[in-house]
């Protein structure tokens, strides 16, 4: 504990917890084992995370996001996410998601089709970042399995909690939130898309 209350005084935000155990391992020399495949959380990479499940010959654009279309044995043992997952304009990011979002009376996620992966290769965050992966399919893959999963699994949570807590004639069970302005989201379901980076 010593070593988390220096560390969290130079890093008072930010996983001050798990620098002070790396510290901590460190002093004491506790061996590690390092493994790769537990865990996914970055699309930046797919290298020293789990990501191999996307590299079967089964798994493809138009599979992706289709729920139970991957194995569970397949899949790595923890998602972490701590990461902004897009295609197109649908998109689900950790800091973006409403504060009242357990409100009874608050809409659940609007979710992507399930051929979001088909029909972009690129995507458009809120507030701007515009990225092309017309030459990265893994990029495709690795977002679109990511953000299918979440959004299906918050809106799993959400109904199981509204079900639970809240009254019925208050309860909102619409799938109809969505991180972009109304009017760009609608004119992307339309067509629009942006001027595009180079891949």
């Amino acid at each position: 504990t010593k070593f988390v209350v220096r560390i969290h005084d130079l890093f008072p935000k930010f996983m001050s917890e798990m620098h002070g155990y790396s510290f901590a391992s460190a002093h004491l020399r506790l061996p590690h084992q390092l493994a790769r495949s537990f865990m996914v959380s970055d699309v930046d990479t797919d290298k020293g995370e789990g990501w191999g499940f996307l590299k079967h010959d089964s798994v493809d654009r138009s599979t992706v996001c289709i729920p139970d279309s991957i194995p569970t044995k397949d899949l790595p043992y923890v998602f972490h996410y701590c990461q902004r997952y897009a295609l197109g304009r649908w998109f689900i990011g950790k800091y973006k998601i409403p504060k009242n979002t357990f409100n009874c009376d608050a809409p659940m996620f609007r979710e992507p089709p399930e051929d979001v992966a088909v029909k972009y290769d690129w995507f458009h965050y809120p507030g701007g970042q515009i990225k092309n992966f017309a030459n990265k399919p893994l990029k495709v893959l690795q977002n679109g399995w990511s953000m299918c999963r979440l959004i299906a699994s918050l809106n799993e949570v959400l109904t199981n909690f509204k079900n639970k807590h809240c009254d019925p004639k208050v309860a909102n069970f619409s799938k109809s939130f969505i991180f972009h302005k109304e009017d760009d989201f609608n004119a992307f379901l339309q067509g629009e898309v942006p001027e595009l980076p180079p891949p």
